[in-house]
């Protein structure tokens, strides 16, 4: 081997050894592996890369033949595309452009359906790192987030104008919730808040679980969830429970995790 190709491989040796060396593990060493339903079936598949950062997610549903993946590319180990694919459905496919602050923190996210853009969302955050709000391109904002003192969110105030009944009136509505004091299932990129990484889990309150430091057990007038925990605190089955709505099987999912080496 001639000293020039020796020196390139050290130089790549290097490169990634300094890459991993900036790359610090999630703290939590339990990372989601698989989620079955009531019946066992396998419902949730999460695959990670070297750096145990979610690279792809897929949901089945095997009673309806349904398949969903989430595909995520990194850039500086922060996601920055994700890839939404639904099998025999594609008129639901589309991407997502994540963009980031100096800080770090996401503050626009950026729909995009066969390369034209559809929508975006921006956020604002207090001064403290927590999200604060919602808000558009001309700065107005709305949607706020209000945390205790475990940093999770109890309360969301939105105003709306009404176009039924007070026509033209700004209608200020609030929506409460509760919480656990165990850690979330961690997917090792929870900083990701606007998507549910639970297969089949809904969207409701799906940004303030996210931005929760626990796991929320009743959205308060509303839709409660019912956790069992394993041995290290972690969720180990999560049943959803509908106001006023019985199920024929349960709707319970249970969680397998892989201890990050």
């Amino acid at each position: 081997m001639s000293k020039l190709n020796i020196l390139i491989i050290c130089s790549l040796l290097i490169v990634t050894g300094c890459e991993k060396d900036n790359y610090s593990l999630p703290e939590n060493p339990f990372l989601v592996d698989k989620i079955y339903d009531y019946n066992n079936n396998l419902v949730g598949d999460y695959y990670y890369n070297d750096y145990n950062e979610l690279k792809k997610v897929i949901f089945t549903d095997p009673i309806n033949d349904r398949r969903i993946d989430y595909l995520f590319e990194y850039k500086n180990h922060k996601v920055e595309y994700i890839k939404y694919v639904e099998y025999g459905q594609s008129q639901f496919d589309h991407d997502i452009k994540v963009i980031y602050n100096k800080k770090g923190q996401i503050i626009r996210k950026e729909i995009y359906k066969n390369d034209q853009f559809v929508s975006y969302q921006n956020y604002s955050y207090l001064t403290d790192g927590k999200l604060k709000c919602l808000s558009d391109d001309d700065g107005n904002e709305n949607y706020f987030f209000q945390y205790n003192d475990s940093n999770n969110v109890v309360q969301v105030k939105w105003n709306y104008v009404d176009t039924w009944f007070n026509f033209g009136d700004t209608i200020e509505m609030t929506r409460n919730f509760k919480y656990d004091n165990n850690p979330k299932p961690d997917f090792s990129i929870n900083y990701i808040f606007f998507i549910e990484l639970l297969p089949w889990f809904g969207t409701e309150a799906t940004l303030e679980k996210s931005i929760s430091s626990n796991n929320m057990i009743e959205y308060i007038g509303g839709t409660r969830w019912i956790y069992t925990y394993n041995s290290d605190s972690l969720p180990e089955t999560i049943e959803t429970k509908w106001k006023g709505i019985e199920t024929f099987d349960p709707m319970i999912l249970r969680i397998k995790y892989k201890k990050i080496k």
